[in-house]
């Protein structure tokens, strides 16, 4: 018997989310990435099509609608946060997503015109790239020492 059908035996009955529990999270994380790519797309809409606002504004408005939105799921779904230090919390998560949007837009940047690669192709790197980042930051920074388990211990 060769160690890896021990291996595999040992691990037949475990779930996914008991063997991998930090995946998981990372789904969840961009479970959550989705619906906030929903809320920024809708606010900026109703700001600008609806309410006639400067494109600008409307977008700055809408990042920090997002970002607070994203805050609030990953916080409670996510990561399991409790109800301590939250404002710091906050303030490091919206550092994080600030940090993310600067890096996206300089590794596309690079990507496209200084790499030559296809645009779309360039804008799904970048996107699994920073998401990445963006998560492991906010799990080690913004929302702390936790376990890797506390986060996935329920999916849905």
């Amino acid at each position: 018997m060769s160690k890896y059908s021990y291996l595999s035996k040992k691990f037949k009955n475990v779930g996914i989310i008991k063997r991998f529990p930090i995946i998981i999270q990372f789904i969840k994380f961009c479970l959550v990435g989705l619906t906030n790519l929903g809320v920024d797309y809708v606010i900026y809409w109703l700001l600008t099509r609806i309410f006639g606002w400067y494109f600008i504004w409307a977008r700055l408005i809408s990042f920090v609608v997002a970002v607070s939105w994203s805050f609030t799921v990953n916080r409670r779904w996510t990561f399991k946060s409790d109800g301590r230090n939250m404002s710091a919390k906050y303030i490091k998560f919206v550092v994080t997503s600030v940090i993310g949007m600067i890096l996206n837009l300089s590794l596309f940047y690079i990507f496209v015109d200084r790499l030559a690669i296809n645009d779309l192709l360039a804008l799904f790197i970048t996107a699994v790239l920073i998401s990445i980042f963006k998560f492991l930051v906010n799990y080690f920074w913004a929302f702390g020492d936790k376990s890797v388990s506390d986060g996935a211990s329920e999916f849905i």
